[in-house]
């Protein structure tokens, strides 16, 4: 799986399945009413594609499925 990623490509390719879950439409209700956490789909997805870095690491372009306008983007500082 090395070749042909670059360190940061397999960086953020390596947050996913760290957060990700899988669970039945049951668990999930349960879960958001209970949880305070961001479901595991939320968790997988959303930190990276709120970083410039995953923009520049994938060429992600307007248009793309996982673009987010900059504008869209939450900054912290």
């Amino acid at each position: 799986m090395i070749e042909p990623f670059t360190g940061d490509q397999r960086f953020l390719m390596g947050w996913d399945p760290v957060w990700r879950g899988k669970s039945r439409e049951y668990e999930q209700i349960c879960r958001i009413k209970v949880d305070p956490h961001s479901p595991p789909s939320v968790r997988g997805v959303a930190p990276v594609k709120n970083q410039n870095a995953f923009f520049d690491a994938f060429d992600i372009k307007d248009g793309d499925k996982m673009f987010l306008a900059p504008a869209k983007r939450v900054t912290v500082w």
